[in-house]
């Protein structure tokens, strides 16, 4: 590969810095200077994969010269990808302390918990931005910390959010069956679980698996579903196929896994990165490998692959959405089905690449009168031959849910389609040292502050937005026991 030039930040002073990303061996490596600080080098990618991924930037837009980039995306309104989830942070107490973690209040000695009146303008903020956004994840801290959980879920959802999320360690969703029933008559569409191993080895920080069982069961009581979230290292990477089986084999309550590789941004140690990093190319190297070649790296896809999907639904006269415009580097993603005992990766069900293609024609021909109904009518006619019924798993007849979606383009099919496979997704955010302005330009998860501003995520957790904001809209821990929805912050297991 060409050495390709960007913008970075040295990880000491967050100062921006020129960079360049070259093929080291089997790696490719961001090497940047730092005038006061000296040289870094870092871990990206591994660089076959990097080449294949890579390739769905043509689905992206040229990017934009911003001179104050990154340090004035509260007020930016050049960035390259629309809001495709919204995070919103309820608060930044927690009942545990994992060092990764990007808000504590015990350290930060000031509680961050913005009250009702300042939610619902942060939900309406939301919704004046086009195409708006109808995803919105409450996080933290621990958003079950608060009892009014339920009373901003419903606000969500009154507000036309259809996607309410909340992230959470499951530790009180796993004790008190009632507060999970809240949530789900509230509306809550899904739970995003930050869970990290199967053993006090591998899941040291939280030892929510010691619960997951008892969580697995009071959400099926419930009606919630799960998506697993776990922060991955080599501390816990042996076990990456392991969670995938897992989801698979509770695919009644568990949607699929979503990994986040560790990012060096909370309260580890910056040279620990030496030993503990790892990428979005090695996680999907360890699952060809555990799995025994059943899911292969190449079947993962990068997340702009989606994007002649998303296009080709946005016909005329239909609603537009976010476009899943994200940096190739960002996350990648696929989807298994259960047939009987064995899995079946969507590989082996439809022919992804051809469908792709044909998504791709249809977008680009279909975008308005007789020639977009022609454009239709082929891609329909080749869809059916790039599916594999013969590979079909009995219960999941994915041609006709996809066809249902294409023609009706409703919610209700998407969690039909949920409800038949497991997604499989990694999701890479980035720290001081592996910082690319190119990827955070195109991130398209933003944080929603109180004074109404959307903040891409990795600049929010790296670049001081975070501390800025929090103190800027908190009051001291010690005067905190008054606050709305205030729980104890106890019950540690």
């Amino acid at each position: 590969m060409k050495a390709q030039k960007t913008k970075s930040v040295c990880p000491k002073c967050r100062k921006v810095i020129d960079a360049v990303l070259i093929r080291k061996g089997n790696r490719v490596m961001m090497k940047k200077h730092c005038g006061k600080h000296g040289t870094f080098e870092e871990i990206v990618y591994d660089a076959k994969q990097f080449e294949r991924v890579m390739k769905s930037m043509k689905y992206l837009s040229k990017p934009k010269n911003v001179p104050a980039c990154p340090y004035d995306c509260e007020h930016c309104t050049a960035h390259q990808s629309q809001t495709i989830l919204a995070i919103m942070d309820l608060t930044n107490r927690c009942n545990l302390n994992c060092r990764y973690c990007f808000a504590n209040a015990a350290k930060s000695r000031y509680v961050y918990e913005p009250s009702l009146h300042q939610i619902d303008a942060m939900f309406s903020s939301i919704k004046k931005r086009e195409p708006a956004c109808n995803a919105v994840l409450f996080s933290g801290g621990e958003p079950t910390l608060r009892n009014d959980l339920p009373d901003i879920i419903r606000m969500a959802t009154g507000m036309g959010f259809e996607v309410p999320l909340i992230a959470t360690n499951g530790i009180r969703l796993a004790t008190d069956l009632e507060y999970a029933r809240k949530l789900n008559a509230a509306g809550l569409y899904l739970i995003y679980l930050s869970f990290d191993g199967f053993s006090d080895a591998t899941n040291h920080e939280k030892r929510n698996h010691r619960i997951v069982e008892r969580l697995l069961e009071n959400c099926r009581r419930a009606g919630l579903q799960i998506m697993l979230v776990p922060t991955i290292s080599r501390e816990n990477s042996r076990e990456a196929f392991r969670f995938i089986q897992f989801a698979a084999r509770n695919a009644d309550v568990v949607r699929g896994v979503n990994f986040q590789p560790v990012s060096f941004c909370g309260r580890m140690d910056a040279e620990e990165r030496k030993m503990s990093r790892y990428t979005i190319s090695d996680l999907c190297l360890d699952i060809e490998k555990q799995s025994d070649g059943v899911l292969k790296e190449s079947e993962f896809y990068p997340v702009p692959s989606i994007v002649p999907f998303q296009k080709m639904l946005s016909r005329p006269g239909k609603v537009e959405m976010p476009l899943f415009t994200v940096h190739p580097l960002c996350g990648r993603a696929t989807y298994i089905f259960k047939d009987k005992d064995r899995l079946v990766p969507i590989t082996k069900v439809m022919d992804v690449p051809r469908l792709i293609s044909l998504f791709d024609m249809a977008a680009r021909y279909g975008k308005n009168g007789k020639g977009g109904n022609l454009a239709m009518v082929a891609m329909l006619r080749e869809m059916k031959k790039s599916v594999h019924f013969d590979e079909m798993p009995e219960k999941s007849n994915m041609f006709k849910l996809l066809l249902q979606l294409i023609l009706k383009r409703d919610l209700g099919t998407v969690l039909e389609i949920q409800s038949n496979s497991t997604f499989v997704g990694v999701m890479h955010f980035q720290d001081g040292y592996n910082m690319d302005l190119e990827r955070l330009k195109r991130c398209g998860i933003h944080y929603v502050t109180p004074s109404n501003s959307l903040v891409p995520f990795c600049a929010y957790n790296n670049l001081g937005y975070r501390d800025r904001i929090e103190k800027k809209f908190s009051v001291p821990l010690d005067t905190a026991n008054g606050l709305p929805g205030r729980e104890n912050a106890e019950g540690r297991i």
